[in-house]
This record gives C-alpha cells, sequence and structure tokens, in this order.
C-alpha cells in the first residue's frame, strides 16, 4: 500500500499560479494541500487552523518566498517576501522540524529578495520561473502553467526525497517481549510491511477495522490472499458495517463529509467478496456493529496494531507491530479481542 505524505502548500495570494503547479507536479506521489483548498475552517481564526494542520494534518510543508514588498531599512531598500508567508514557515519548522519543512524560491529573484538572518539554516529549493530573466515565458496561460510545472518538477523531486529520508524511525520499547516495533504515526510505516506481514502465512491471516481500504484497493493483494488459501491458511475479514449508525459519528469526528465512510467499506467489501471467490472457502467476511475501537491485521505471529483514536484521522494514530512471543501478553490479547469480536458479527451477505 502505497504510502502518500501529506503536504501543505502555502504563499501569497499572487503566487497562486505557483502553488498550483506545484502541487500538480507533487500530485503524483503526494497528497498536496494548497492554502486555498478550503483548508481553513469558518469557526476558527487562521492561526488557530495552522497550528491544527501543523500538528495533526501533514507531514511536510512547502512555503513559496516570492518578491512582495519593498522594505526600507537603515537607509536602503529591498524587496521581502510577505510576512505572513514567514510567518507561517517558521510555524511549521516549529511542529515538523527544519527536515520537512521547506522554502522554495525562484533562482533569480531570490538574488535580490532580503530574508530574515535566522531562516538561513532552512531547507531552500529553487526553480526557475519563465517569467524572470534568462527564460521565456508563454502569451498563453495554459502554456505558461505548463512551463512552470516543467519548472518546479525538480524541487518537487527533492521535496519528495528529503521527505522520505526524514521520516520518523520506528522506536523500540525495551521490557516488553512482544512489541517488535512502535510507530509514532500509522501512514511512516514502511509500506512493504503491510504485506510483509500477509506473506507466508499458513494458519492466519486476519484483516480487521473500518473499512481496510489500503488492502482491498492493492493489486498485490488477491495473489498474496490466494497464495496463502493454497497453504490452508484461514482468512478473516472483518469490517463495520457500512448501515451501521457509528459510520456517521466517524465522519464527523475525522472532519469528513457525512457519507464519506460507508461508500469506502461497501467497496472495500465488493472487492474483498471478489478475492474470496478465488480462495476456494477458505476466506471469510464479516461485518460487525459497534464503534470502532482498533485496527488488527495479522499473518500467523505477527500482528499490526492501531487503535482507534477519536478526532484524529487513522494515517495519524499510533501503530504496533506485536509478535506471539509470551502467553498473556498484548499479542494474545488483541488476539482474543479480535475472537470474540468475530464470533458476535455476522458474515457479510453482499
Amino acid at each position: 500500500m502505497a504510502f502518500k505524505p501529506r503536504i501543505f502548500i502555502g504563499s501569497a495570494g499572487g503566487a497562486k499560479d505557483i502553488v498550483h503547479a506545484l502541487k500538480e507536479v507533487l500530485s503524483a506521489s503526494a497528497a498536496p494541500i494548497a492554502w486555498y483548498d478550503d483548508a481553513f475552517a469558518a469557526s476558527k481564526t487562521v492561526i488557530e487552523r495552522l497550528d491544527e494542520i501543523a500538528h495533526s494534518e501533514i507531514d511536510g510543508a512547502v512555503l513559496v518566498l516570492t518578491v512582495d514588498d519593498l522594505r526600507e531599512r537603515d537607509g536602503s531598500k529591498s524587496w521581502t517576501p510577505r510576512d505572513n508567508v514567514v510567518f507561517e514557515l517558521g510555524l511549521f519548522i516549529g511542529a515538523l522540524g527544519r527536515d520537512r519543512t521547506f522554502g522554495l524560491l525562484c533562482s533569480h529573484c531570490s538574488k535580490n529578495l532580503a530574508l530574515p538572518s535566522d531562516l538561513f539554516g532552512v531547507t531552500w529549493v529553487g526553480y526557475h520561473d519563465p517569467r524572470c530573466n534568462g527564460a521565456s515565458a508563454s502569451g498563453d496561460a495554459v502554456a505558461y502553467l505548463k512551463q512552470l510545472a516543467t519548472a518546479v518538477r525538480p524541487a518537487a523531486d527533492q521535496i519528495m526525497k528529503d521527505l522520505e529520508a526524514a521520516q520518523i524511525a520506528p522506536v523500540r520499547t525495551p521490557g516488553l517481549p512482544d512489541l517488535v516495533k512502535a510507530y509514532p504515526i500509522r501512514g511512516r510505516v514502511p509500506p512493504h510491511t503491510w504485506n510483509e506481514v500477509l506473506e507466508g502465512a499458513s494458519r492466519h491471516v486476519w484483516l480487521y477495522g473500518m473499512a481496510e481500504h489500503g488492502y482491498a484497493d492493492d493489486d498485490e493483494v488477491p495473489e498474496l490472499l490466494a497464495s496463502a488459501a493454497s497453504r490452508g491458511c484461514e482468512i478473516r475479514v472483518l469490517l463495520l458495517d457500512p448501515e451501521h449508525s457509528g459510520t456517521l459519528s466517524v465522519d464527523r469526528e475525522e472532519g469528513n463529509p457525512s457519507g464519506t465512510i460507508a461508500p469506502r467499506i461497501r467497496a472495500a467489501l465488493a472487492r474483498f467478496q471478489s478475492m474470496a471467490e478465488a480462495c476456494g472457502g477458505r476466506m471469510k467476511i464479516h461485518v460487525y456493529d459497534g464503534p470502532p475501537t482498533v485496527s488488527i491485521v495479522r499473518g500467523d505471529d505477527r500482528i499490526l496494531i492501531t487503535p482507534y483514536v477519536r478526532y484524529i484521522s487513522g494515517d495519524n494514530t499510533p501503530t504496533f507491530e506485536l509478535e506471539n512471543a509470551e502467553s498473556n501478553g498484548m499479542f494474545v490479547r488483541y488476539a482474543r479481542h479480535f475472537r470474540k469480536v468475530w464470533d458476535e458479527s455476522r458474515p457479510w451477505k453482499g
């Protein structure tokens, strides 16, 4: 399941076209959020919303610094970026760190741009704006946006490379024999880890959560499950009933439009149903009622556990990798929980 980092892109109003071009390029490998994408709720101040975004909703930030204001200081005049953009750059550095916050500068304009000395340690990425000296800009708006997208592509590649290097390493916790790794953020569990848990399983494969849409939509999963079934593996998929009223609570608490999660669950169930047909009766699909509490992915003696944390999206919650290493440890207790919910669930009829 390919993880796409969420990247906030901010700028002054006059740089909206640059943000649009960068967003378009980043969309191939990330989930960019532009400042003009309804990111700011009407009920909160801008700074409140920015702080919320920085601390709980994104993995990186890019602030586009452009030549906006002419300032006079000590008798000399110089061009500076807009004050709010410089402020936001500092806010995101404080929340995310310098390794995940980037300043985007035009390689020509930056020569005449006065920046606060405190920003000298920021990771700057450059691009070559077609409107500046040394490049010709097309008079056609569509053609110009294409030029601009080409211009920011190297910067986008650098941002993605640096974000990959800055991923938070899993934290080992001593004293717990069955706790292999603790990941502060589910979205940063290495993509290959999710399917590695299932590979080679010969006794148990469990996919338990709200929708497990990542597995349902992963092209590698049908073959993984079919191979597990051929080895005599018991495969159980347990999802929240899409008709359950709790789906509306999930949407509300995660800030989604009402009616978002239920269709995702139905789509996942339909895909799992087609996978079950290739598993020769060894794959069962159930649905449960009640508020979601945890996501469990099991392959024999390995489990990935993600507790459901209200008001935080699934990708932002902690995930724990466990192995069956002690008789009454966390692995055994979560397995006991799964079996209890499974016993009280019912087969999905489609």
